[in-house]
């Protein structure tokens, strides 16, 4: 690819990504307009509400924009000129993705501000996760470094402009301050303290970050409250992906406390995708039990799930393991044994129930783990997985995994709730695994935009970030060869 062809398609690209953010800002500024005004700081005046003054001053920004697009008078060597793409293309386009992040999570919440003044709405929220439990102002950040992107990518005098008055950000966003101040008082107050306003805390490296804070065996149990009322709200939908009735009994007629997990902010997407993995631990489950009806599955962190429910046979044996006082819980609420169906009260660190199923040991097993194994260390679970393969040769593994950086963004996203920073283990590749030991081997691997899924239509836009870094992914092991 030559230099000037490689230019340009970056160029276009940039310049779609500018306009889909500059829509995506007007439509909230627009819609902003017609809601009832909260408190304001500095000269916030009515004018902040008047259609006909964004209009004018769109008008302004694309007249400096169009008028001020004449190149720079500077020649560049072709080979600065390459290193000039590739420093404007990493400002620029990370810029872009964390104006656009900021501002979907903000929603409603967003309007605009001046160096004058700024103005909240009668029903303003205070928002702290997604960017902004990094940071405090993400879409200035991202202005911050597409503004100097672009001025490395375009070389025009309207990036020259736009950079040299990038600074200006900062006086909006004390005017910004002053008025969240004034009206969120102590609670923004330890917001500050908590999060920076510009620059992110990153001062350790994303592979022990996510470890500061170990995990307790009450931390971890309590775990189960999110998923279950999750299923509950999702098999109340006429569009379910999964019907769990006992999870809806559970949470609307038992009396069970689901006040932490409704402190997890979750928008629809992040609700979709935690169903469809779930949906997903069911398929393989069917799937095990279809090659081997009279198997055998131990249900790893099985919470107050009803998977047996929904996949039995009529044949397969099956063990549902979790802490003591989950367990407890699930006698209570849910039921105790039955013919084919055993509770395992330890943690699966522990040794006892292996000399429990061990009494299967000539059967097909299967090993599910949704959602838990992130809480140990690696050294942790890949002690479990040798165990596992040592005392049932051949036998099938699946869990979720999640890469490091992924690990650490989530604590990061869920600071505010009481479930920030349980999650511990990250890996880039499954084929890691695979080095841990004679016979471990990588079977398939699941990830979210593999396969058309009606629920995430909207969001199909994401589906070439997804197929890249392959985050949040389900890996399906086998674990040595069966013996005879």
């Amino acid at each position: 690819m030559n230099l000037e062809l490689m230019s340009a398609i970056i160029q276009w690209t940039g310049g779609l990504m500018a306009f889909a953010a500059l829509g995506f800002v007007l439509q909230g500024v627009w819609q902003g307009t017609q809601r009832r005004p909260g408190k304001t700081s500095g000269r916030a005046g009515g004018w902040l509400r008047s259609r006909w003054f964004y209009l004018a001053a769109s008008a302004v920004f694309f007249g400096i924009a169009y008028l001020g697009w004449i190149p720079l008078p500077i020649s560049t060597h072709p080979t600065l000129r390459i290193w000039m793409l590739v420093a404007g293309s990493l400002l620029y386009f990370p810029g872009m993705a964390l104006l656009l992040w900021g501002r979907l999570a903000l929603g409603r919440n967003y309007f605009v501000s001046t160096s004058l003044g700024a103005q909240l709405f009668s029903d303003q929220q205070l928002v702290t996760t997604g960017p902004y439990a990094f940071v405090r102002h993400p879409m200035y950040v991202g202005l911050l470094l597409s503004a100097f992107g672009a001025l490395l990518l375009y070389t025009t005098w309207t990036t020259v402009f736009f950079a040299g008055f990038a600074p200006m950000i900062f006086v909006r966003a004390w005017r910004e301050e002053q008025t969240l101040a004034a009206e969120f008082g102590e609670q923004w107050q330890q917001y500050c303290q908590r999060v920076p306003a510009i620059f992110p805390r990153l001062r350790k490296d994303f592979s022990t970050m996510y470890e500061e804070k170990p995990a307790t065996s009450r931390d971890v149990s309590e775990t189960y409250l999110a998923p279950l009322y999750w299923k509950a709200m999702e098999s109340q939908r006429p569009d379910a992906m999964i019907k769990d009735e006992k999870a809806v009994a559970l949470v609307t007629q038992l009396g069970i406390d689901i006040s932490r997990a409704k402190q997890i902010p979750m928008n629809e997407l992040l609700k979709a995708m935690r169903i469809i993995f779930t949906r997903e631990m069911d398929r393989y489950a069917r799937e095990f039990i279809q090659r081997h009806p009279a198997g055998v599955v131990v249900h790893i962190g099985c919470g107050l799930d009803s998977r047996f429910e929904r996949v039995d046979n009529g044949q397969v044996e099956w063990y549902d393991l979790d802490l003591p006082d989950v367990i407890a819980l699930r006698r209570k609420f849910i039921g105790d044994e039955g013919q084919r169906y055993h509770l395992l009260a330890c943690s699966v660190l522990e040794d006892a129930w292996l000399e429990v199923v061990t009494i299967h040991s000539k059967r097909p097993f299967l090993f599910l783990a949704e959602t838990v194994l992130v809480y140990f260390s690696e050294a942790q679970v890949k002690s479990l997985v040798l165990r596992l393969r040592d005392h049932f040769p051949g036998a099938q593994l699946v869990f979720d995994g999640w890469r490091p950086f992924e690990v650490w963004l989530a604590n990061r996203y869920l600071s505010n709730s009481l479930y920030a920073g349980l999650m511990r283990w990250g890996f880039w590749r499954g084929q890691k695994i695979e080095g841990w030991g004679n016979g471990i081997r990588l079977l398939d691997e699941w990830g979210f935009f593999d396969q058309p899924e009606p629920r995430l239509e909207p969001y199909q836009w994401m589906a070439p970030l997804f197929r890249l870094f392959k985050p949040m992914r389900i890996f399906h092991f086998q674990l040595g060869e069966a013996e005879g």
